[in-house]
């Protein structure tokens, strides 16, 4: 066994799933904690703010570790609510596997598709354990079947479970000597590579650890998915699981002599108001009294480092690589910010907020306050997105949901004593490319007041596919930092699209570039006003977007939800009619002896209506739970977005703005 082998894993689930409750009993059966708390009771080690055990729901990513055979894990617990999922977009990319919870009663739910699809993108290393087995309601082969058809066919059940629902279920697992489980396996791992079929058909080496080899690998790769049965309650299996992710996943490399590179995942203050950066190093090592880069070009001396060490945070004279890291001295650290000079590329996977809404102090002295203090609040958040419309004076955030608005509130007052009001929310709207444009602007061109050729192509792209930069011409047809002022600026211009909201879903093809290298005026020296500058490319590309974009035409789209609820039989016709008023489609309905199960889709705007009413419509016993779906095409009639920067598609006013002191 490796002694310094590291793993970093996430705990992901749709909200009730069990997460949080996995995580503790993990802690227990590792002898990290000596009792085990109670998410009912807000007992847990994992949920430690006041509104987490009012609510029995994770809001903040939490780190904790402990070793086994020598080798350590480092655990994220993450946020199964869908208003919180933000948190767990920024922890994907550190992890080197994930526990995917299921219920065993409740079965695959919507928030656990939605994490399967990003996890098969990122080909992430994914356990999944079916938790409840011990609990009335258990269906084991029907979990097993949703699991098949609605995350994914490359699945393989590790074992059998006996007395399902019971208090005294058990799992049993199989083994390479239970030939049907063998051959079962033999069959799977040979639909995902030829070369493991040869060696089976040839017969060539040990067939068990032939298998055993590919097993791992075809688990590590995200090409095959194991299933485990268990329950968080009694125990049953957790021990096994511990082993298995052990033996399964990837280990962090050892790249203690490369340069550093890592990345801040989250923020926070401590007591004494300072910040604290939580990075994963995935090369070269972190020491105190070290000057680091972060961020856009940010540099500041690291002051001390702590490493999570069998559930404590331990003070340490380096981090190596592949480890978490806590910093201290990163004054202007924020989440999503790279650490050393080359950075990974990692992207955004979840979708953005859908929603915003217009936040007032109660104490009207206490505004600016107030909008510096979320401003903070965003460094630890930045799906907060705050910012004051200085045309109104009001102060907004984009938000994923109602819950968050009290989240945001109760920390507003208990940490720094603001008390506030939100106004009712409104949704976000997007724009989606309808067709294709294509524009170039030519530094010879008197129209051209820049020293810089750029010429753009846009077209649409899959749906949920994100925004792609393509360069099609030459690499080394100018510059690298000129290649990069054309990309950073092409993401930032489709901020704000032809009706002035976000640009989603497309792929900008650069078509043509040209310069000027450094230039000497006639019998004289270098003449920088003849040479071409970054800022000449980031000046002109705007101008060419949205040139291209105004070709190719927008459509704007508002966002969809799915809505599932809980609600007694004598309440079901007053809710069916508020459900139809405000839009909804409903796909299933049903009926037990005395609760009726609705769940449908409907527009994100119209989830205001119905929460306003659902409580007093149901007696206060109704269950209402919402996740964002799609964004898709609307017909109704919706007013262009204030911009907040000068629209390009006016080439006369955005160059007098832009030229000043040019």
């Amino acid at each position: 066994m490796n002694k310094n082998k590291i793993i970093n894993i996430g705990i992901l689930a749709h909200i009730d799933a069990g997460k949080t409750s996995l995580t503790e009993r993990i802690l227990f059966e590792a002898s990290i904690i000596k009792e085990l708390g109670s998410v009912d009771k807000g007992t847990t080690q994992m949920d430690t703010l006041d509104i987490e055990k009012e609510r029995g729901i994770t809001i903040k990513s939490v780190v904790t570790s402990f070793k086994t055979n020598g080798t350590k894990v480092n655990i994220i617990d993450t946020p199964g609510h869908p208003d919180f999922i933000s948190e767990v977009d920024r922890i994907l990319s550190v992890l080197d596997g994930v526990i995917l919870v299921v219920s065993a009663v409740e079965g695959v739910q919507a928030q656990t598709i939605t994490l399967m699809k990003i996890l098969k993108k990122m080909n992430l290393p994914v356990l999944i354990f079916v938790n409840k087995i011990d609990r009335k309601g258990a269906d084991i082969d029907r979990v097993v079947k949703e699991i098949q058809n609605r995350l994914s066919d490359n699945v393989i059940t590790l074992g059998e479970t006996t007395n399902a629902g019971e208090n005294d279920s058990h799992f049993l697992p199989f083994r390479y000597s239970d030939e049907t489980f063998l051959n079962h396996a033999i069959n799977l791992l040979g639909e995902n590579s030829t070369h493991f079929s040869e060696i089976f058909i040839k017969n060539e080496g040990n067939l068990l650890e032939e298998t055993e080899r590919e097993f791992i690998k075809q688990v590590e790769k995200g090409l095959l998915y194991p299933i485990v049965f268990g329950s968080a309650k009694t125990g049953e299996t957790v021990d096994y699981l511990i082993n298995q992710l052990v033996r399964l996943f990837p280990s962090s490399a050892n790249k203690k002599y490369e340069k550093l590179q890592g990345y801040i995942f989250k923020m926070e203050k401590d007591e004494r108001n300072e910040s604290v950066a939580y990075a994963r190093i995935f090369s070269g090592e972190v020491n105190p009294r070290r000057k680091i880069q972060y961020g856009d070009k940010k540099e500041d001396k690291v002051t001390r480092v702590l490493k999570p060490e069998e559930g404590a945070f331990i003070q340490i004279d380096y981090i190596p690589a592949g480890d978490i890291a806590i910093i201290y001295g990163l004054n202007d650290a924020r989440i999503g910010d790279y650490i050393g000079e080359h950075h990974y590329s990692l992207t955004n996977y979840f979708s953005p907020p859908t929603i915003t809404s217009v936040i007032h102090p109660v104490n009207l002295n206490q505004k600016m306050d107030m909008y510096n203090t979320l401003k903070e609040l965003e460094k630890m958040d930045p799906t907060l997105q705050v910012y004051n419309d200085t045309e109104t004076n009001e102060v907004q955030l984009s938000l994923y949901g109602e819950v968050q608005k009290e989240v945001i509130s109760k920390t507003l007052m208990d940490d720094y004593q603001i008390e506030v009001t939100f106004e009712n929310s409104n949704v976000i709207y997007i724009e989606r490319i309808a067709g294709t444009g294509e524009a170039v602007e030519f530094l010879s061109e008197d129209t051209n007041p820049f020293i810089a050729t750029v010429g753009l192509r846009i077209e649409p792209n899959e749906l949920n596919g994100g925004n792609q930069f393509v360069i099609e011409v030459e690499n080394g047809a100018m510059p690298k930092p000129f290649f990069r002022a054309i990309e950073e600026t092409v993401y930032k211009t489709l901020k704000e699209g032809l009706y002035g909201y976000e640009v989603h879903d497309c792929i900008v093809y650069l078509t043509h570039t040209e310069y000027w290298a450094r230039q000497s005026a006639s019998h004289g020296g270098f003449d920088k006003n003849m040479s071409s500058k970054g800022s000449d490319f980031r000046l002109l590309t705007p101008l060419v977007l949205m040139k291209a974009l105004k070709k190719a035409g927008t459509h704007i789209c508002e966002p969809y939800d799915e809505l599932y609820i809980e609600i007694p039989k004598d309440s079901n016709n007053n809710i069916l009619s508020l459900l139809s008023k405000n839009e909804m489609k409903i796909s299933s309905q049903t009926f037990s002896e005395d609760i009726i199960r609705i769940k449908g889709e409907i527009p994100t705007s119209n989830l205001v209506n119905i929460n306003e009413k659902f409580r007093d419509l149901t007696g206060g016993e109704g269950i209402l739970m919402n996740e964002f779906l799609e964004y898709r095409k609307t017909y109704k009639k919706v007013s262009s977005k204030k911009r907040n920067c000068v629209n390009p598609l006016n080439r006369k006013e955005y160059l007098l703005s832009v030229l000043k002191g040019y």
